[in-house]
Formats: C-alpha cells, structure tokens, sequence
C-alpha cells in the first residue's frame, strides 16, 4: 500500500508542478510590445540620423525613453558629430566641418555649444513578441498535454506493480469537462 500512495502523491505533485510550468510558459508567449535597437534611431539637431547601435544606446523598453546615462550619451554623439556651416572668405563658399575639426579651422568650440543646437529626438521602433494565439495553445494545449501524460504514466505504474487494469475514468473526466 506504501508504494500505492507514493505513486499518487508524485503523481499529485507532478501534476501541479506540471500545471505552474504550463502556466508561466503561456504567461510568457503572451503579445509583448518591446523597443529594438536595430530599427530605432536618433535625429539629431541638424537632421542627421543615426542608428541606436551607432551612438550605442539602449532605450527602457517599456518607457521609450533613454535613461540619464544613455541621455549624455546621445546629447555628446549629436554634439560631436553635428556638422556646422562656416562661410570662407577667401573662396566664397560655404562648408561643413565636424566638432571635432573646430580648432583645426581656428573656431572656438566655445561659440558653438549652446544647448539648443545640440539637442536629439529619439524615434523608438516598436515591435511586439508573442501572441493571445500562442498563449492559448500552451494554456490550453499544456494543461490537456500534462494531465493525458500523467494519467497514462500514473496508470501504467499501477498496472506494473500492482496489476490493476487501466481505469480510464479520468479520461471520463476530460470528455465531461468539454462538453
């Protein structure tokens, strides 16, 4: 009778253990929305745009924003790569040069550093993992799935170690619970 009961309770504790697994893989494949990096980019104050894996920020999924860190980041790439138009005398003509180019032409970077020269937008690319579909099927699907497997197995060890025939009311049980 020892070995009866023991089949029953891991039985009882596979099935809730296999119930919860179910559980939390259905609450996972469930429709998600979530930023990528590869399709988000970064405007810049002077109309260029650049990929968030080039300035190598990452935006908080959920609130499609950057944090403070990633913020600097963002505003110092845009300062140092945002080109500004300096008129020659000399030639007549009007060219683009980089901060980083400024003392090299004898500008002060002093003169360029307002701030609202070197501001950016950020322009999240919404995606969306999982679906209500693929839940469902796990939900669904997993709880049918572990009860049939476990019923099957819990019968067969009856059957080899005590001879009792396959019941199959539990099959019973899934055909009423359907209808």
């Amino acid at each position: 009778m020892f070995l009866f009961r023991l089949i029953k309770v891991i039985y009882s504790l596979a099935l809730i253990a296999g119930i919860f697994l179910v559980a939390v893989f259905g609450w996972y494949s469930k429709p998600e929305k979530y930023t990528t990096t590869e399709n988000s980019f970064i405007t810049c104050s002077d109309g260029k745009k650049y990929s968030l894996s080039t300035v190598s920020v990452y935006p908080l999924s959920s609130e499609k924003k950057l944090d403070t860190y990633d913020t600097e980041r963002a505003s110092e790439f845009c300062t140092k790569n945002i080109g500004y138009e300096d008129f020659s005398k000399s030639k007549n003509e009007t060219q683009t040069i980089t901060y980083s180019q400024l003392p090299f032409y004898g500008l002060s970077s002093s003169q360029y550093t307002d701030a609202g020269k070197f501001t950016y937008n950020l322009i999240p690319a919404e995606h969306v993992r999982g679906s209500w579909q693929t839940a469902l099927l796990w939900w669904i699907g997993g709880f049918l799935g572990v009860y049939v497997v476990l019923n099957l197995t819990k019968e067969t060890l009856i059957y080899i170690f005590f001879g009792r025939s396959f019941q199959w009311d539990w099959l019973k049980k899934i055909f009423n619970f359907l209808k």
